[in-house]
């Protein structure tokens, strides 16, 4: 997303003499303010607690509450996907980082899985 602000033109008469100061600004001369503001573009990293995914493309996110709103919600959608199945323990990281590459917000959803009946019969079919 791309905020357009006003664009503001500065004139400037260089009324300085040449001779004893420079004419650094020269008669004339322009200046333009920036054209646009630019909203954020911030970065959701994965962790596994294996491997780090790097997200490349990021997100445009406008406020600190939009990036916890993204982070928060992506991770029961990755859980969902990637619930171990070599064991009953996960936990998932998101990882936000900004376009400086500093990490700015970090969340963790943790699956833990514990049978509470008798382990001898694990493996067997209920009665």
């Amino acid at each position: 997303m791309i905020i357009f602000a006003h664009t503001v033109r500065i004139e400037i008469e260089c009324h300085v003499c040449p001779q004893s100061h420079g004419n650094l600004a020269g008669p004339g001369a322009v200046f333009a303010a920036p054209q646009e503001l630019r909203v954020p573009r911030f970065h959701f990293d994965i962790h596994d607690g294996r491997s780090l995914m790097r997200d490349q493309d990021g997100q445009e996110c406008g406020s600190d509450e939009a990036i916890r709103s993204l982070a928060m919600h992506s991770l029961p959608e990755i859980a969902r996907d990637e619930i171990p199945k070599d064991g009953d323990q996960q936990a998932y990281t998101v990882l936000v980082r900004d376009e400086h590459n500093l990490t700015v917000y970090t969340a963790t959803l943790t699956f833990a899985g514990l049978w509470v009946r008798d382990p001898s019969k694990l493996g067997r079919e209920f009665d």
